[in-house]
């Protein structure tokens, strides 16, 4: 062997050697580097910050946040199912309405079909009802009605005992309008003096 050939192979070992040591020392740096980011992403408050204390702190904090997305998941799966059953009984809430409406609607009809056979007018339709050509005068205050006036038909028939016999004219109580008694007859009818 060549002893240029020796030594060229030593030199090449030899810079291997220094390339995996830089290497080695560059990875080395960028994991302090990713250590001290995943430390101050932790507790940017910290001040001790080995990597022992940052990987526990890691887990710890990996643990709680499986811990928090199993319960998140435990929830959301009871609200998905309360959500699915509030559903179905908005579902059934909605059919009950249709039928409901479905049952007032016949026994709308069923009253309407009554009505027609016992009292036919009610169920005319109001614009075919003919009203007067004329304004219907409305009065503006109450209509004042003697207390004496009762309704006919349930005028009750003055008897003899009734009148009064010491004079043949008397005067009404409420108005003090003069009545003539002496045209007065038994059990007949009392007429107007005129």
């Amino acid at each position: 062997m060549d002893p240029f050939d020796n030594r060229f192979e030593k030199d090449l070992v030899a810079a291997r050697k220094v390339q995996k040591a830089g290497r080695e020392k560059l990875r080395r740096e960028k994991l302090n580097e990713q250590f001290l980011e995943l430390g101050n992403a932790l507790d940017p408050e910290q001040h001790k910050n080995d990597k022992v204390t940052i990987l526990r702190d890691t887990i710890q904090m990996l643990k709680d946040l499986t811990a928090k997305i199993n319960t998140l998941k435990a929830e959301y799966n009871s609200l998905s199912e309360e959500s699915h059953e509030l559903t179905q009984e908005k579902n059934e809430l909605r059919e009950e309405k249709a039928n409901l409406k479905s049952a007032v609607d016949h026994l709308s009809v069923q009253c309407q079909q009554r009505l027609a056979v016992v009292h036919p007018w009610a169920i005319c339709d109001s614009s075919l009802i003919l009203h007067p050509p004329y304004p219907v005068p409305i009065p503006s205050a109450p209509i004042l009605i003697h207390s004496d006036v009762v309704p006919s038909g349930t005028r009750k028939r003055p008897q003899l005992k009734d009148i009064p016999s010491s004079s043949s004219s008397s005067r009404c109580s409420s108005c003090s309008v003069a009545v003539d008694n002496s045209s007065v007859v038994g059990d007949g009818p009392v007429s107007e003096n005129k």
